[in-house]
């Protein structure tokens, strides 16, 4: 067992934690304190628990080293160090999986995916990055950590908003594992890169982003590259990092930090030699900036199409020419009346207004994420379906509207009589178009609310 002098304080409600120096959170910042003496380093030494928003860390050998402070030991953590047992990683049989993967109508990721994407590619996502469908909240997602043999390490279940794919946080921010919700015993996790299997099925050069959820829309946007998810801002670890210089062979690993993580991931670069992408440090405003916006935030701003280019057709190849066989000599017959109802001197084709026959994209390839102008977005359009037959739009005249109303445990509407107008026109407008399905079962479900009441 490993003791250390210097700890942050353990949690014993809010009187526990503290203002945080940096981004003037209350309630966030635990400071470190020294076991031995039972006393506070400083206010300001500690680490603030918002991990995405702020990240601020002050330890107790950067506050001695600042202050000229010799601690009067050889180190400011452990003073105890007694060798570890080496405890074997725990697995999730793959059948738990295997059961996930089904329910997607009632999946909300999903959902929300196929507004974005046609159903073949949604369903090719959903294989690659084995996603699955929870029951643990309503429309909640399972992102299966699949490691590069092809065990199952845990899986994380997250609940999301079917219109705007964001995830629920309110009343509470809805995370949760499902080795905890199994009730696995003694399960010891340790945890792998999301998407790390796909790693050995090709030799596209590897992009990683942070949350789960980025990973896959950039694969449907962006699928030159093998991309994988760290999990949050601080989850490219040591581990991480070195399965994915072992399983790279050979491949560039290129780093794409949400907006307020650029500075650590930069530093884990150099350390491991990836290489950095610096798009949206160069691209965000103050607005993005301060709500720490990821890759994927950028790409659902631009029609799929905007990422591809065409092929050229091959010209066709020059037939050859055949023999001329030989025919005897005619003499022309001479008219002496002209022939009613003919045409003289009309050309076979109209050589000088010819124009060339269109060339049809069969077989698009795609470019790097620099082909798209992130200055001039255009807006979002509707992929192409067959046509479907007209909805009917539920009637809410008559009806008495509330001014709030709850859809489920999961979300609330604080303007019904605003969010009914909005719907309405939207379906109106894009009555029968499968990317604004989501309207329509949102204006049914408050219609039947509203009706049983």
């Amino acid at each position: 067992m490993t003791t250390h002098r210097y700890i942050l304080q353990p949690y014993k409600g809010m009187s526990s934690r503290h203002v945080c120096p940096e981004c003037r959170q209350k309630g966030k910042f635990a400071r470190y304190i020294d076991t031995e003496k039972n006393i506070e380093l400083g206010t300001s030494v500690g680490k603030c628990e918002r991990s995405d928003r702020c990240g601020f860390h002050y330890r107790p050998k950067n506050f001695f080293a600042d202050n000229g402070i010799v601690p009067d030991h050889n180190t400011d953590v452990a003073s105890v160090s007694v060798p570890q047992p080496v405890i074997p990683t725990s697995y999730i049989d793959t059948k738990l999986l295997s059961q996930t993967m089904a329910n997607y109508e009632h999946n909300n990721f999903i959902i929300f995916l196929n507004t974005l994407f046609d159903s073949q590619t949604v369903s090719n996502l959903i294989e690659k990055f084995k996603i699955g469908t929870s029951k643990h909240w309503p429309g909640s997602t399972v992102f299966w950590q699949v490691d590069i043999s092809g065990k199952v390490r845990t899986g994380k279940i997250m609940q999301y908003d079917l219109i705007t794919g964001k995830r629920n946080k309110v009343p509470f921010d809805r995370i949760q594992w499902v080795h905890k919700v199994t009730n696995a015993v003694d399960f010891n996790l340790k945890q792998c890169l999301f998407g790390e299997h796909q790693l050995a099925n090709n030799n596209l050069p590897i992009a990683v982003v942070e949350s789960e959820k980025t990973a896959i829309i950039a694969t449907g946007y962006l699928p030159q590259f093998t991309w994988v998810a760290s999990g949050n801002k601080n989850g490219l670890s040591i581990d991480k990092c070195n399965a994915l210089k072992a399983n790279c062979n050979g491949r560039a690993v290129i780093l794409y930090p949400d907006l307020n993580a650029f500075k650590e991931w930069n530093e884990k670069a150099k350390l491991y030699n990836f290489k950095m992408s610096d798009l949206l440090e160069k691209k965000a405003t103050p607005q993005e900036r301060e709500n720490g916006l990821d890759l994927a935030d950028y790409l659902i701003r631009f029609k799929v199409s905007d990422f591809i280019t065409p092929i050229p057709a091959p010209a066709p190849a020059s037939p050859i020419p055949l023999p001329v066989p030989e025919k005897p000599i005619e003499l022309p017959v001479i008219i002496e009346e002209p022939i009613e109802n003919t045409f003289q001197n009309e050309s076979l084709f109209d050589l000088a207004n010819a124009q060339p026959t269109k060339v049809t994209n069969e077989n698009p390839i795609y470019v790097s994420p620099g082909y798209a102008d992130f200055n001039n977005p255009s807006p979002a359009a509707d992929i192409d379906q067959p046509k479907q037959k007209l909805w009917d739009i539920p009637s809410f005249e008559g009806l008495i509207i509330p001014q709030t109303l709850r859809l489920d445990a999961g979300s609330a509407i604080n303007d019904v009589d605003a969010c009914i107008s909005s719907h309405i026109e939207i379906v109106t407008a894009n009555n029968g178009k499968r990317a604004c399905r989501p309207y329509l079962t949102r204006l049914e479900k408050i219609h039947s609310l509203i009706t049983q009441n």
